[in-house]
């Protein structure tokens, strides 16, 4: 497991910063990245956050050939990805950089459509319709139209992107 998460990690995070973004954290087995209002104008920032996952999501297969002599769990390796747009709170609650905090609804979306995608729904990379609208003139959409969220009232309209863009 070990061997596992630090390559998933270290390859992730690599695509992270080659698309100008910044990691947050490493919370569990997920990679918690944002992309910084002063890099790139908003629509730009949305279509690297896209493109990255993209990317990662391409990288699995390689993550998996290269670790499948070690462990044989990593062929049924299942990953979703969960992109939003929005505004936080970038804070500190302590005195360590590692306290950071980002807090928003979009925060808590990002992360209820990562666990939806390749599970309840089918595709991998699910981004929300703000997202959406920055991106569509650039990446290929396939609208899964409005579905319910955990912790949410009513249903989120969302898309998914094409991992083979």
């Amino acid at each position: 497991v070990y061997a596992l998460m630090k390559e998933i990690f270290n390859t992730f995070s690599a695509i992270v910063y080659n698309f100008k973004g910044t990691i947050k954290d490493y919370a569990g087995d997920a990679v918690y990245a944002f992309w910084d209002h002063d890099v790139e104008p908003i629509n730009a920032q949305a279509v690297l956050a896209c493109q990255a996952a993209i990317q990662q999501a391409q990288t699995v297969k390689d993550i998996q050939t290269k670790l499948s002599t070690k462990n044989i769990a990593v062929d049924n390796l299942q990953m979703g990805w969960g992109i939003t747009t929005g505004t936080v709170t970038m804070s500190h609650y302590g005195s360590r950089a590692v306290d950071l905090a980002l807090v928003g609804d979009c925060t808590n979306l990002a992360f209820r459509l990562s666990s939806i995608a390749n599970n309840e729904l089918s595709e991998k990379v699910i981004i929300c319709s703000q997202t959406a609208d920055l991106v569509r003139k650039d990446l290929e959409l396939k609208d899964l139209g409005n579905v319910p969220i955990k912790g949410r009232k009513g249903q989120e309209h969302v898309f998914a992107l094409n991992p083979s863009q």
